[in-house]
């Protein structure tokens, strides 16, 4: 289930209550029940912005590159680097 939401401040919008509640990370059942919860939303709220929880807060990252690493036995790492250039990104391997 999902959350109600109290504030909306992060988005600008209005908010409603859901009068639902979700536990996040909590095991579920299946993809289909997932998947359910969200066509039940979309029916609930048609036509309007789903409500955040009034919890929600954050900042925002805009990377301009990203490093993935991936360890190996042999020490040929795998490393992956991820920079911006204009509106794309370009992936490029590093030496480990």
């Amino acid at each position: 289930m999902l959350w109600p939401a109290t504030s909306s401040a992060l988005v600008g919008s209005s908010s409603s209550q859901t009068g639902r509640r979700t536990v996040s990370s909590r095991a579920i059942e299946s993809r289909g029940e997932l998947e359910r919860a969200v066509a039940d939303l979309e029916r609930t709220h048609a036509g309007r912005e789903l409500p955040l929880p009034g919890a929600w807060g954050g900042f925002r990252l805009a990377p301009e590159s990203i490093e993935f690493w991936q360890q190996r036995r042999d020490r040929l790492h795998d490393r992956l680097h991820y920079r911006r250039d204009g509106g794309a990104w370009v992936i490029e391997r590093l030496a480990p």
